[in-house]
């Protein structure tokens, strides 16, 4: 049951995404351009890098242990 309610929400959302996309093309505009500004747009709200905790659990280990907090 929850499979088919998981699968109804994708195929709306695929549905909603095709729709815009080709909103977003049947306007006229060039391709390239457009996906120019999807590429500026991700990178400006997007992270850079993406924090993993067992990187962090590890550096603010070794530094306590540096520093003899531990």
């Amino acid at each position: 049951e929850k499979r088919s309610g998981d699968r109804a929400v994708w195929l709306e959302w695929l549905s909603r995404y095709s729709h815009r996309l080709h909103r977003d093309l049947d306007s006229g505009t060039d391709v390239s351009k457009v996906n120019e500004v999807r590429l500026s747009t991700m990178k400006q709200n997007n992270p850079r890098f993406i924090l993993r905790n067992h990187i962090l659990q590890t550096a603010i280990y070794r530094t306590c242990r540096e520093r003899k907090f531990l």
